[in-house]
């Protein structure tokens, strides 16, 4: 494994307030305190749009895009003062690291300066500053700094030819911005896609506000504009670590929607005018489309008397703001547009509650209950969501970040899940905190083939534990067909066990097998390892999390549970990727599951390196695999359940599907479909309709957290 990191990379830290594992957070999204400031908001946004390699300052904007498109993958580090002290050496012999902090931040700054080989382009509001930050800002402001640093560093490094060619042949480009006429929207629904286009150096003819209003109609307008003017100018050609779209919709913590709890009614309680909590509790925290909503036409006149309103209303209004920062970095490093869901979408924890309630029980009618809810459920968010965004994501994107703490992956874009149709990962908006470091995560890492040929099974069950040697004899079964990939099992039997096992872990790819659950909207989700419920969250200083955690446990991520699940905890103790469970999991299908994934490792893998293949990511690998899962489960049913096919039928069906999934076709499943109708004999419409009545499979019960896009596997050496 290495990190993708190049001699024209450029590094661009934000020295973040020093804080604490407990710090102080912000109330209802639960981003750090210290940064829930305008000022800096302000500087963060300014940071995300610089440059992310030097050699951008010779490109033509054509270049450029292709240059983002294609091969950019950006350094953008969130780092307290500790961190940066920890991280030195990465950094010091980098010869373009560009340091931003606010005037705070400038004893430390002095302190560490001279460590560093080359001298860091520092950027504050103090005298120190190699940057006039007064001056208008430009995608283009670091460009002689940054020329500056080469000539400075290829006068040193006279081997280094590439560069000194480039200091030879190429001129800076010039600093002018191109005008297409584009009307900048001026609201958080379309910032992060208009920073985009700005990033590139094309600047807006106009702004004109979108005037706030309980209609989602000029919102959905206004991003589908945003969005359609940046395709115009990058295309839809990408490199396959990126998204084409990013789709979020900002939430609060879980068990703050249930608005009659007496956390809220601590809160309004202060409150003393009956308008004024009103419009806080139905136009701010209700409110289903996007911004602001009026009661009856006017803002309450009071509620400028009331402090209490004002800092709910501040503090809100900052967490959106962080909220749109987050997915400005996630935009700009994908060169992709965002999409807002809106509000409503969030407002469903009642019924996913039950949901998960229902799942836990057997026999025929309340399986038949449980399934009829989540299609009401998922309908229900379709709807809210609109068709004309529905639309858009179908049409525009193959790939897609999701940034929710809904299970946006169930929702049917093209007759079946996002999770089938498209290539999907995900980031939770709660809390705050991580979905800004995971938005800006600058980890990129090539891993090779062989690499993932080893795997780490940590387990935990009572000897008497019935389900103890199921994943084993799974995982040996699927592992000895084409012996390549080698398991190892390490049996832990309390916390201090588990961490030294990680510790002693050398895989890229970790199995959990163990019992787990959650603590409901308000507690932590954990582990069950030996007689110690072990919280992931604590493990961050504790022991090394691998890149890659494939959890075969139960309630990993559940639907009812809060913030801090088990797969978040890992995602925030290291972990690039990990594969958590919406529902408690049977132990034979869960352990076939894995099974199979370790089969793909080998078998997948060796199969498209002969095909020519040089590269891909964990998310594709991952995608390829879900639609498989979901290929079988389909066949599954239209053998078992509906009897339209036979069994023979089935072996050759599942075949051709999977020929039509690892050969990327994008309609693998409507060539499905329609060799089951030549099969049985039945109208292709029927069978879609029986596809629909099936509601949610197993592969639905799991998702896919993280950034799995940043886990490129090469093949060559």
């Amino acid at each position: 494994m290495k990190l993708d990191l190049t001699a024209t990379s450029v590094i661009n830290i934000f020295v973040m307030p020093e804080s604490e594992e407990n710090s102080p957070q912000s109330p209802f999204q639960g981003f750090l305190n210290e940064i829930l400031d305008p000022e800096y908001i302000h500087h963060l946004t300014l940071f995300s749009m610089f440059p992310q390699d030097l050699q951008e300052i010779f490109m033509t904007q054509d270049e450029l895009i292709y240059f983002r498109n294609h091969y950019i993958k950006p350094n953008f580090f969130l780092l307290r003062p500790t961190a940066i002290t920890l991280s030195l050496p990465m950094f010091k012999e980098h010869p373009f690291v560009v340091l931003y902090y606010l005037p705070d931040s400038s004893k430390f700054i002095d302190s560490i300066i001279g460590e560093f080989v080359y001298p860091p382009i520092r950027i504050s509001t103090t005298k120190c500053s190699d940057i006039d930050l007064k001056k208008k800002f430009s995608c283009h402001i670091l460009d002689e700094a940054l020329y500056e640093r080469f000539l400075g560093f290829t006068s040193r490094n006279k081997d280094k030819t590439e560069l000194v060619d480039l200091a030879q042949t190429k001129k800076m480009r010039k600093q002018e911005l191109t005008d297409l006429g584009f009307i900048s929207r001026n609201h958080g629904v379309t910032h992060a896609t208009e920073s985009v286009i700005f990033g590139l150096g094309y600047d807006f003819k106009d702004s004109e506000n979108i005037p706030g209003s309980p209609e989602k109609t000029e919102y959905i307008e206004a991003m589908i504009n945003a969005a359609n003017n940046l395709i115009e100018i990058t295309g839809q050609e990408k490199d396959i670590c990126k998204s084409d779209l990013i789709v979020y919709s900002p939430s609060i913590f879980k068990h703050l929607y249930s608005f009659n709890n007496n956390w809220w009614n601590q809160i309004l309680r202060k409150i003393r005018k009956k308008d004024v909590r009103e419009f806080i509790k139905n136009g701010v925290f209700k409110n289903p489309s996007y911004s602001g909503m009026q009661i009856e036409g006017t803002l309450p006149s009071n509620l400028h008397e009331s402090p209490e309103a004002q800092v709910i209303l501040s503090a809100r209004q900052l967490e959106l703001a962080l909220t749109v920062l987050a997915i400005k970095f996630l935009s700009i490093s994908n060169n992709a547009p965002a999409i807002r869901l809106p509000n409503a979408i969030n407002f469903h924890t009642g019924e996913i509650r039950e949901l998960e309630r229902l799942s836990k029980l057997s026999g025929k009618k309340q399986i038949e209950n449980f399934n009829k809810k989540f299609k009401t459920l998922i309908s229900t968010i379709r709807s809210e969501i609109g068709e004309e965004l529905i639309r858009y994501i179908k049409d525009k994107s193959q790939t897609v970040t999701l940034c929710t703490d809904v299970p946006l992956e169930w929702i049917c874009i093209d007759r079946i899940p996002l999770m089938f149709t498209h290539e999907i990962s995900k980031i939770h908006t709660t809390p705050g905190n991580m979905l800004l470091l995971n938005a800006s995560q600058p980890v990129n890492v090539t891993i090779h083939k062989k690499e993932l040929f080893e795997v780490t099974v940590i387990r935990s069950f009572n000897d008497n534990d019935p389900i103890k040697p199921i994943l084993e004899t799974a995982l040996r079964h699927f592992a000895d067909i084409d012996k390549l990939v080698k398991i190892k099992f390490i049996d832990v039997t309390n916390e201090k066990e588990l961490i030294q096992a990680l510790i002693d872990c050398t895989s890229h790819i970790l199995i959990f097998d163990c019992h787990g659950n959650h603590g409901g909207e308000e507690e932590h989700g954990w582990l069950q390892i030996g007689d110690d419920k072990v919280d992931t969250w604590s493990l961050t200083y504790k022991a090394p999390i691998p890149l890659i955690v494939l959890l075969s446990s139960c309630l990993t991520s559940a639907v009812s549970g809060s913030h801090a699940s088990v797969a978040n905890g890992l995602i925030k103790s290291g972990a690039l990727s990990v594969l958590g469970t919406f529902f408690p999991v049977n132990a034979m299908k869960s352990s076939a599951f894995m099974g199979r994934i370790v089969l793909r490792l080998s078998g997948f893998l060796n199969a498209i390196e002969k095909l020519g293949v040089d590269h891909l990511t964990w998310r594709e690998f991952m995608s390829g695999f879900f639609r498989m899962s979901y290929c079988t489960d389909i066949l599954k049913e239209f053998q078992d359940t509906y009897q339209i096919i036979n069994h023979e039928q089935y072996i050759e069906l599942h075949k051709y599907g999977n020929y039509a999934i690892n050969g990327q076709q994008h309609d693998w499943f409507e060539k499905l479909i329609n060799a089951v109708s030549i099969e049985s004999n039945l109208d292709e419409k029927d069978l879609y309709k029986l596809v629909s009545d099936i509601g949610i499979t197993e592969s639905m019960y799991y998702m896919q957290l993280g950034r799995p896009e940043n886990i490129r596997i090469v093949f060559n050496d």
